[in-house]
């Protein structure tokens, strides 16, 4: 039996090659929602997750269906390069498999009305996972999700997309379109502030949009430049101030510890942060300079003058200092002014994000430094005693 399988691997591994991949994606997905202490005699077919799977087995077609799918296109190579969806009309989510009712409720709908961003911050992966694209779906194809939304009993829609104003053509002709539709729905987006003026502004007010995100990261000229943020101090400030004062929510998103902060600019920028805030009308987002795997900023950041204090990716997620600016002084000053200014700027604005403790991430920088010194020691007796 085994040699009988053997042979028909060699002739065709990519059909079993995609086989694997369907059965890990159909598992995946299954087991995710389990709990591990439930009791294998609970799986009954009248289970809900029992009928949920079969229902999705059912839309997207059966299992046979699905392999030749996947193993024409792991044959075409469209899965393993890394090819970008060009036409993404026509994907869609199967909303009619959810309790979208439910979720009404008590959230927002998420829609994107395109993919990838051509931006080159240097902290972020997207661009290069989007490898440096952004495709567009039509406005039409839009429009209609957002009515499937309103539907399902939605009242707020939320534009996921990286910078709803990356095509500046596409995007007026969405306002344009969802002011003419007037469908009763409020809506909030991110948009980069060096693409935002005003008659973008007053398109996003006469289509409803009532919530704005956007980075403004630093105020640090040297700093914007380093990150490669395109934009600079005197824009950033007059364009935030331009979209609260004309009645948007403004979430402006600032990042602490980028390659080249120093005390008098992280100064500045709470200052600032502190200047612009109106509770209900402002929502500042509090980052911690997080350079993710695969980003710029990581792979180069020795050059760039940053300290990695962490390679934890449970703490990858900006709010913990896993790494620190040679720029602010040496490694426990450069905590200790971070941890000052967040912790400032996060009481002032009534933020969500949890409070630094700079003597406990010393404390743990140390040790970790401490046990890798270690392990460097032992792995060159290692080498020294294999060379003699």
């Amino acid at each position: 039996m085994a040699s009988i399988l053997g042979r028909a691997i060699e002739k065709k591994p990519m059909y079993f090659i995609a086989i694997i991949i369907t059965v890990t994606i159909i598992l995946s997905s299954f087991i995710s929602g389990l709990e591990f202490n439930t009791d294998f005699n609970d799986f009954t077919p009248e289970d809900p997750l029992v009928q949920a799977s079969l229902r999705i087995s059912e839309y997207f077609g059966s299992g046979q269906q699905i392999i030749i799918i996947r193993a024409e296109a792991v044959k075409n190579k469209s899965i393993l390069d890394g090819q970008v969806i060009k036409d993404i009309d026509n994907l869609r989510t199967a909303y009619e498999l959810l309790p979208m009712k439910e979720y009404a409720k008590f959230t927002s709908a998420p829609i994107y009305s395109g993919r990838g961003c051509f931006g080159k911050c240097e902290f972020c992966t997207v661009s290069k996972h989007w490898k440096s694209t952004y495709r567009a779906r039509s406005v039409k194809n839009i429009l209609k999700e957002i009515k499937e939304f309103g539907k399902y009993g939605f009242k707020k829609v939320n534009f996921k997309d990286e910078s709803l104003t990356l095509d500046r053509e596409h995007a007026i002709e969405l306002f344009d379109a969802l002011a003419e539709a007037d469908l009763g729905i409020e809506y909030k987006g991110k948009t980069r502030l060096d693409d935002l003026d005003m008659v973008l502004l007053e398109k996003m007010k006469k289509a409803n949009f009532k919530e704005i995100h956007f980075g403004v990261e630093t105020l640090n000229e040297k700093t914007l430049q380093s990150i490669k943020k395109e934009i600079t101090r005197d824009d950033i400030i007059n364009k935030t101030k331009m979209a609260r004062d004309m009645g948007f929510v403004i979430n402006p998103s600032i990042i602490l510890g980028s390659p080249g902060d120093t005390k008098e600019s992280l100064r500045e920028l709470a200052d600032f942060v502190k200047e612009i805030y109106e509770p209900g009308k402002v929502k500042v987002y509090t980052c911690i300079n997080t350079p993710h795997p695969g980003s710029t900023q990581r792979m180069k950041a020795e050059q760039r003058g940053l300290t990695i204090l962490s390679n934890d990716l449970n703490k990858y997620t900006h709010f913990f200092l896993v790494s620190v600016p040679q720029s602010l002084g040496n490694t426990e000053e450069a905590i200790r002014t971070i941890a000052e200014i967040q912790n400032e700027i996060v009481t002032a604005v009534n933020g969500p994000e949890p409070l630094i403790n700079a003597e406990e991430i010393i404390a743990q920088y140390q040790r970790e430094n401490y046990q890798s010194g270690i392990e460097e020691i032992i792995n060159m007796e290692k080498f020294e005693s294999a060379a003699a």
